[in-house]
């Protein structure tokens, strides 16, 4: 008796899945995308609900890397309503993660929140370790947005607990970035700074191109804070070029707008205007980021201002209408440094 011509199509499809987790592990997002959308399909089409969920989950995560926000946020609700209608705990709670993950990162923190608590609440009830600490670093990143620092560096510190009881390299890299991040944000740069060293070393090693563009982006932006300009364009330059290689777009556009910024106060306005504009054009209305982008256009002005202070005066105003993200504060700590170095 042969084999169903539906059966071999799922059998496709999930052999799609896994071709495309291995792409995205070895940063080749493109070809990964087209894999899940062809395996979503099939699931859509056979009638295989949690396949069709799975597929939409790992689509939406890519979608967002390129800036598609729109795409990724439809695609994880639908994922929703897919898991939910199979009660899948398993699938709800890391669409749940994914869904607050989203929302935080376009400054709809109150939002946000609901779904990542009960992405953790899931996740520790199935007590898979890794996933357990990618729920709990997720709402550190929301507790450092909201500048609930101390809970913030709480649910870092379990993240870290069971990225190394899991010795799972990537979340070990997100959480030692994330603990540098609640570091800086207290103001010992230094420390932080020897932090993301040791984790840039880590991710060499563990040689998956987004987490050597996350630990460069991190050492080029404490370096910024600390005001060695020359210095943060090393690694910057390399998480540019990490990201671009990558289609992650929004992510580009952050590194750039960071480069501009070392640029501006190096006394190169050409370059950084350049950099501004390309940052400005991938970064497409992007709720949080593109707000940021035109609070580093001030540092192109402290470069010729006779008065900081008012060059300031006018940045504080555009800052208090911000949506609250550590992000945010960063870029108000590097320009209020630089203006108090004139």
């Amino acid at each position: 008796m042969g084999v169903s011509p539906d059966r071999v199509r799922l059998h496709q499809a999930h052999s799609r899945m896994w071709r495309a987790h291995g792409m995205v592990r070895a940063g080749h997002l493109a070809e990964a995308e087209s894999l899940y959308a062809q395996a979503r399909a099939v699931f859509a089409a056979s009638g295989e609900p949690r396949g069709e969920a799975e597929a939409l989950l790992n689509l939406a995560e890519l979608e967002r890397a390129r800036g598609d926000l729109g795409a990724a946020r439809s695609h994880l609700e639908r994922a929703a309503e897919l898991a939910r209608s199979e009660d899948a705990p398993q699938l709800q709670a890391p669409v749940e993660g994914a869904l607050g993950s989203l929302l935080r990162s376009v400054g709809e923190t109150e939002e946000a929140g609901p779904h990542l608590l009960r992405a953790l609440e899931m996740e520790q009830r199935l007590g898979v370790r890794q996933r357990i600490g990618r729920a709990q670093l997720n709402l550190a990143a929301l507790n450092l947005d909201l500048e609930s620092v101390t809970m913030a560096r709480a649910f870092c510190t379990q993240a870290m607990k069971e990225a190394q009881a899991a010795q799972d390299d990537r979340l070990q890299v997100a959480s030692a970035l994330m603990m540098a991040a609640i570091t800086a944000e207290s103001g010992a740069l230094e420390v932080a700074e020897a932090d993301i060293r040791a984790t840039l070393q880590h991710a060499l090693e563990a040689n998956v191109p987004q987490d050597r563009a996350a630990a460069r982006l991190a050492l080029g932006s404490v370096l910024l804070e600390r005001g060695a300009w020359a210095e943060a364009l090393q690694p910057l330059d390399g998480a540019r070029a990490e990201y671009a290689s990558l289609g992650a777009f929004t992510l580009l556009a952050d590194t750039l707008g960071r480069m501009a910024v070392a640029h501006a106060h190096l006394g190169e306005a050409e370059v950084a205007e350049r950099l501004l504009t390309e940052a400005t054009r991938l970064s497409d209305g992007h709720p949080v980021l593109a707000p940021l982008l035109e609070l580093r256009e001030v540092h192109l002005r402290l470069a010729t201002e006779e008065n900081p202070a008012r060059a300031l005066g006018a940045a504080a105003a555009r800052f208090s209408k911000m949506a609250r993200s550590a992000a945010a504060r960063w870029d108000w700590r590097v320009l209020r440094a630089a203006v108090a170095g004139r």
